[in-house]
């Protein structure tokens, strides 16, 4: 990992660290008190517990609470991988989906562990091919283990040559 990628993944595990970056980058994530767990080129895992903030009427996790927290686990998996490539490129989500398979309630853990697809997906961007698309999975799981949830977000990257 270079020393741009250990700045980034020093930034968004460290908590105090992340909370400012949340509060001016991401009020969302700050306000449904997701917290980074653990961030590396492999995987990303965060959390957000359930409470008064996020909860919806059925007493579970709101679903757009779930899916920020799902788009963010990919979405700072593959900005690692960007960082650690050094590859400037623009990303954007071009398509979201979500099955929920269980109520979502209490703390979630919310896993993406596909660094290496990343990896090899951005491998691939350059002058001749600027655009790559990429579809990384989220997995949610409640306080027992037990599945509750599964994210696909669709990422689509486009190579900025360096001027």
């Amino acid at each position: 990992m270079n020393t741009k990628a250990q700045k980034l993944q020093k930034q968004i595990t460290n908590n105090f660290l992340f909370k400012i970056y949340k509060l001016t980058k991401l009020p969302s994530l700050w306000f449904w008190k997701v917290k980074v767990k653990s961030l590396n080129l492999e995987e990303c895992v965060v959390t957000i517990p359930l409470f008064w903030g996020n909860q919806n009427p059925f007493k579970s996790i709101y679903f757009g609470a779930l899916a920020g927290a799902a788009e963010f686990s990919t979405g700072a998996l593959l900005k690692m991988a960007l960082t650690d490539t050094e590859k400037d490129s623009t990303t954007l989500v071009t398509h979201f989906e979500m099955e929920y398979t269980k109520k979502a309630v209490g703390k979630i853990t919310l896993k993406c562990d596909e660094g290496k697809l990343a990896l090899q997906t951005i491998s691939r961007l350059s002058q001749d091919n600027p655009i790559e698309v990429i579809i990384l999975s989220s997995k949610a799981y409640n306080e027992d283990g037990i599945h509750v949830a599964t994210a696909k977000i669709t990422w689509s990257m486009k190579y900025r040559p360096s001027s």
